[in-house]
């Protein structure tokens, strides 16, 4: 806009001079047109040059970049599970212990040798399954409360010394033990006074490998209706005074397998065969 006001100037100016100079143009005109050209080439490059220093370069809106980011994605991995097998240890344990009454109503299995040392407490209808000729092992702080109960298989039931006052009633033993000493189906081996009180009454015991009732060494036991059936060897029997090698000559026996105060009130026995006397009763140095 300038640049054209300028121009508009440059002309008028140039009429004006023209307008004066008409009458002298007529007598030299060759010479001031060439002039008035040199004069106007000369202005228009001046101004250009004014007009080149002078202009502002347009301003440019500022550049607005935009990135997109692509939004973050987070990956859930499942847990990773690491499995090892771990070979079974086998430990050889000879006697297993338990500690936790046994309430009624319950059916054990013994297939290894078991030590309770709590009450052992069975009503009826409840079993004692043994296997491998295992033994149920009544020590200290056991007593044993059974009532219309069956006990079965390769096995037996033995009280020892600090085991208490027994309840058996109305139950039956199908029991086959080891043919070892001391593997009798109903054994009280030296409990000494700690079994006084105990109550066997009505019990039948079957089909035994080894004996029947054994009270050996233990003292004040009453057995009340017992049956034995097809009993291998005495149905009834404790070990002679001395048997264990007590016995000095001179001096007597060592009374410890003495069991006193038996008390012995009704009794069948039936079936009894092998062994070493196959009497009913043993009963120290008396047999019946």
């Amino acid at each position: 806009m300038k640049r054209e006001t300028e121009r508009v100037r440059r002309w008028a100016g140039v009429f004006t001079i023209l307008i004066l100079l008409v009458p002298v143009v007529a007598v030299a005109a060759p010479p001031i047109g060439a002039v008035l050209q040199a004069w106007m080439d000369q202005t228009d490059d001046r101004l250009d040059a004014l007009e080149a220093a002078t202009t502002v370069p347009p301003t440019l809106p500022p550049t607005t970049t935009t990135t997109t980011v692509p939004p973050t994605t987070t990956t859930t991995l499942p847990p990773t599970t690491t499995t090892t097998t771990v070979p079974p240890t086998t430990t050889t344990v000879p006697v297993a212990t338990t500690t936790t009454t046994i309430p009624s109503n319950t059916n054990l299995i013994v297939e290894a040798d078991t030590l309770f040392t709590a009450p052992i407490i069975l009503g009826p209808g409840s079993t004692i399954a043994f296997s491998n000729g295992a033994e149920l092992l009544c020590g200290a702080g056991c007593h044993a409360e059974w009532d219309g109960i069956t006990a079965t298989g390769e096995g037996n039931v033995r009280f020892i010394a600090g085991s208490g006052a027994s309840t058996i009633l109305n139950s039956t033993f199908d029991l086959q033990p080891a043919l070892e000493p001391g593997h009798h189906p109903l054994h009280w081996h030296l409990v000494g006074d700690g079994s006084r009180g105990t109550l066997v009454k009505n019990v039948t015991v079957l089909n035994s490998t080894n004996r029947a009732f054994v009270p050996h060494g233990s003292h004040g036991i009453s057995f009340i209706g017992i049956r034995a059936e097809n009993t291998h060897d005495d149905a009834f029997w404790w070990n002679f005074p001395g048997s264990n090698g007590t016995c000095v000559k001179g001096v007597g026996c060592d009374p410890i397998d003495n069991s006193n105060d038996i008390l012995v009130d009704g009794a069948v026995f039936d079936g009894i065969h092998g062994g070493r006397g196959v009497s009913a009763f043993v009963l120290g140095w008396m047999a019946v």
